[in-house]
């Protein structure tokens, strides 16, 4: 954990010995300086490791850590004369940094659950191609941004890291980093405490050349000055057609080795194979032009609380995620038909046997196996490889349309004229030059949402593959007795994979899973904070009193995402895995939401969450469907219960319990 000395240990021979712990190591710490702190021998008479070879590792492995940006852990061999480096790993355990600031803000929302070997391992390929085109052209190295760590298993983002990025360029240096914090939704008052402790040497240096940044920023700044908005939708379906192309492969005819090469590829080249910053140009202008629309607003309009800049940007009817609740919701009418209704009532299994005896039945399943078709990619956690879609488990899916059609009752579905009708409304309040800025920044900033949240619906249909992939890999380790089961594969690291499909059945790899499976559930069962600090210890943290209960008027403020109000019974669901029932009219109450939510939305009268922000998926669903929500409101699923009554004001950012 301490960060200003470098930790050695030494074995005569090869090194796996000192790894496995069978043979004692000479032990040395040298300081940054190249003191000698401690050097303690293996053996009295016979020492491998001096003070000077010490103080040369130690150099060197400084040099890593330079260029690395982070910690790093580093092997090494010396031949009698030469130091030879053999490989680096960055130190991702949160007890080797404890200067470093750790936060799950928005990667509890992508990933709810402990991550897995591989899970990590394809998520950090997917960041590399996700930043890679605006992170190059700057001369910035996306895999040694390392942002992403673990802290009981659940994966937080290195708040060093990021702000080590950001202080990378120059015209950033001086802003107050703590100020990040208000722009992340969950715990932003620990998150600002926290970022204040860190010093400027805590920051990972990245050196960025000037001119390298100059030229970079002037090829950023290009690709987004001549970016098309019309064009956004031509980007997501050429990365949908390589998708395509990508799934008519057949798992069963690859070699071991190039289904390997396949997991990797499908990662790196999940956005379309392009790495230009032409190729993200949409959904960053979109992103831009979101923050900069309730400022026009407010100053030209008197949008005081950005309630009509979010309605703005209601139900234009272009996210993909967004069709998923609808396509169901139009599924639901048909499956309420008088001759089906007793088939619709069992089982999925049972039901598909009893719907194919009638003529309506069978126009149900192929409609269901249509929405399954187009939407089944999707997933609670469904950036998580090791969780199955919605295509694999469609019994969960079967459940929400069970509920939809069983009420004739369901709200009205959005209309996609009344956006239309207040956007010529609002442009006609103001003048000529004023309505033509309003009208392109809106514009843009409707096209890059739609662009931002389609891409990542095609990234993960790739997410999809690299799970069938990887399956296929876990299904001959079987056949080979490597592993027990198929889905064992995800406990193991992408760099094991091609090791184990060489393995023979008496491999050891059955125990190294089975450890590591020990470790998951023993992190299923912690419950570390939103953000760390440095090391998190369960035995050592203090257990959090309880919040609550909220009784009749209680007001919490969040964040307004999606404007309007509502009032309506509260139904808190901790999970959107299927099971779930949220009745017409009730408001769902949740920790957070993904696409895997997606079909609760089609009956809620509004919408709560714990955590969350303006970009958070459950925001644009919301404001997607018109539906009045307000995020990042605490411990509301621990301190709200099934039937309270609530008000969601989505134009102030108020829950007010009205009721219990």
């Amino acid at each position: 954990g301490a960060t200003d000395r470098a930790v050695i240990e030494a074995v005569p021979g090869l090194g796996a010995a000192l790894v496995s712990g069978e043979a004692p190591g000479d032990r040395a710490q040298v300081s940054r300086a190249g003191v000698l702190l401690e050097l303690v021998p293996r053996a009295a008479d016979a020492p491998c490791l001096d003070e000077g070879l010490a103080q040369r590792v130690a150099a060197l492995t400084f040099e890593v850590e330079r260029q690395a940006g982070r910690p790093v852990d580093v092997e090494w061999a010396w031949d009698g004369q030469a130091v030879w480096l053999l490989q680096w790993r960055p130190v991702t355990a949160v007890g080797a940094g404890p200067r470093i600031v750790w936060t799950d803000t928005n990667a509890r929302e992508l990933l709810p659950e402990v991550a897995r070997p591989m899970t990590m391992d394809v998520i950090r390929a997917y960041v590399t191609g996700l930043l890679g085109p605006m992170t190059r052209p700057l001369g910035l190295d996306p895999d040694k941004l390392d942002i992403l760590g673990q802290v009981a298993g659940r994966v937080y983002f290195n708040m060093n890291a990021v702000l080590g990025w950001i202080r990378a360029f120059p015209f950033l240096r001086p802003w107050k980093p703590s100020k990040f914090a208000a722009i992340l939704g969950g715990d932003q008052r620990a998150l600002a405490a926290a970022i204040d402790q860190l010093e400027p040497k805590d920051l990972p240096n990245h050196h960025l050349s000037l001119w390298r940044f100059v030229a970079g920023t002037a090829q950023v700044s290009w690709a987004l000055l001549r970016h098309n908005s019309g064009r956004a939708d031509e980007r997501v379906e050429a990365v949908r057609r390589r998708t395509a192309e990508h799934a008519r492969v057949n798992l069963a005819t690859l070699s071991d080795e190039a289904l390997v090469d396949r997991v990797a590829m499908l990662g790196t080249d999940a956005f379309g194979g392009d790495q230009s910053p032409a190729s993200l140009a949409p959904a960053g202008i979109g992103m831009l032009m979101q923050g900069f629309l309730p400022h026009l607003t407010r100053w030209w309009l008197g949008d005081a609380t950005g309630a009509l800049a979010r309605q703005l940007l209601s139900g234009a009817g272009t996210l993909a995620s967004a069709e998923s609740g609808l396509s169901l919701r139009r599924l639901a009418e048909v499956a309420r038909a008088p001759s089906v209704r007793e088939a619709m009532a069992l089982p999925y299994p049972e039901a598909r046997t009893a719907l194919v005896a009638r003529a309506e039945g069978r126009q149900v399943l192929t409609l269901f196996d249509a929405f399954l078709e187009e939407h089944g990619h999707h997933a609670r956690g469904e950036v998580d490889v090791a969780l199955p879609r919605w295509r694999e488990a469609p019994g969960l899916v079967w459940q929400q349309l069970q509920l939809l059609a069983q009420h004739d009752a369901l709200p009205p579905l959005p209309d996609p004229t009344s956006r239309e009708r207040l956007e010529a409304q609002v442009l006609g309040r103001v003048g000529p030059l004023r309505r033509a800025l309003l009208r392109a920044v809106l514009t843009r900033a409707l096209a890059g949402v739609a662009s931002r949240e389609n891409l990542k619906s095609e990234a993960v249909r790739r997410v999809g593959l690299t799970r069938l992939t990887l399956l296929e890999a876990g299904r001959r380790l079987c056949e080979r007795q490597v592993l027990a089961a198929p889905d064992d594969v995800f406990f193991l690291h992408l760099s094991e994979l091609l090791v184990a499909l060489r393995a023979g059945p008496d491999s050891a790899l059955r125990r190294t899973v089975a450890a590591r499976l020990a470790e998951h559930r023993a992190h299923e069962a912690a419950s570390p904070p939103s953000v760390v600090f440095g090391r998190w210890t369960p035995s050592r943290t203090a257990p959090v009193a309880a919040e609550g209960p909220w009784h009749a008027g209680t007001v919490v403020h969040g964040l307004p995402v999606s404007a309007g109000v509502a009032e309506g019974p509260a139904r808190v669901i901790l999970s959107g895995t299927g099971h779930a029932r949220l009745l017409p009219g009730e408001i769902l109450v949740a920790p957070f939401t993904d696409p895997g939510w997606t079909p609760l939305f089609v009956t809620a009268k509004a919408v709560v969450t714990d955590f969350g922000g303006l970009l958070s998926h459950g925001s644009i669903v919301a404001r997607e469907y018109g539906l009045p929500a307000v995020v990042n409101v605490g411990p509301a699923t621990r301190c709200l219960k099934d039937g309270q009554r609530l008000r969601v004001d989505g134009d102030t950012g108020t829950l007010t319990v009205l009721d219990g």
